[in-house]
């Protein structure tokens, strides 16, 4: 088995091999040509993107990076923005009508743990499949090996490191594996918003504060209605001021 079947097949293998340094260098050549010297949508940029990555019936915008090119697949009606990084050693599927923001990066590369074992220089790829009707917002990184599941969302700027269901949002850095399934049935406005925010910057609205604070009130009011009523009369002295229970210790 050739380095080459090797990397296609998802086992570690040596990048050093001749046929796949001809691969890459093949590459990086064309993507030269689609980020420098042609325009976007010209029947020659077409041309050599079609050269590039024989399986991609899509739109990909310039500057637009990858390490062979071959290993991309994507359906018809989707739309890859520029400044994305594809590094393709396994195999990277995207499903029709997508939506790749700028910026994104689809990760399959696996290099070691070991650090002697990193120091061979071996890698492998795990593959990265995106279902039909997805959009990545800007700078989404997906992780190797993870499967996205149809009409998903994922927020700009969110780390993916687990697969995603279908029907999902998942958006953020912190919790990158905890999504939101979006239920059809629900009115739009019992779904709200929050799952289409990063968990760190997420903004209460004024009517959240307030359902919060009227939450928050009656469960205090119950619970010290609660503490009153299991004192005896005797140890209650109220004030006038206040009308708050306090207990003289003394008696």
């Amino acid at each position: 088995m050739t380095e080459k079947e090797k990397m296609q097949a998802g086992e570690w293998f040596s990048p050093n091999d001749e046929e796949l340094v001809r691969d890459r260098a093949r590459a990086r050549h064309l993507t030269h040509r689609l980020n420098v010297a042609l325009k976007d949508k010209d029947a020659t940029y077409l041309a050599t993107l079609r050269e590039l990555c024989p399986r991609v019936e899509a739109m990909i915008r310039a500057p637009f990076h990858c390490d062979y090119g071959y290993n991309i697949s994507i359906g018809k009606g989707s739309y890859v923005n520029f400044n994305c990084v594809f590094l393709d050693l396994g195999p990277i599927r995207l499903g029709q009508r997508c939506l790749i923001g700028p910026g994104v990066q689809l990760l399959t590369a696996v290099h070691p743990m070991n650090a002697a074992e990193r120091a061979t220089g071996k890698e492998k790829g795990a593959g990265i499949e995106i279902g039909d009707d997805c959009w990545l917002g800007g700078g989404v990184i997906v992780c190797p090996g993870v499967k996205i599941g149809c009409r998903c969302v994922i927020g700009a700027g969110s780390v993916v490191t687990h697969d995603i269901p279908d029907d999902s949002v998942a958006a953020g850095t912190r919790y990158p594996h905890r999504n939101r399934r979006i239920n059809p049935l629900l009115p739009k406005i019992f779904r709200g918003n929050r799952a289409t925010a990063s968990s760190t910057t997420r903004c209460p609205s004024i009517k959240n504060c307030f359902r919060g604070f009227i939450y928050s009130y009656f469960f205090v009011t119950l619970h010290v209605g609660k503490i009153r009523r299991r004192l005896p009369a005797r140890n209650r002295r109220h004030t006038a001021n206040s009308g708050a229970a306090e207990y003289d210790k003394d008696r």
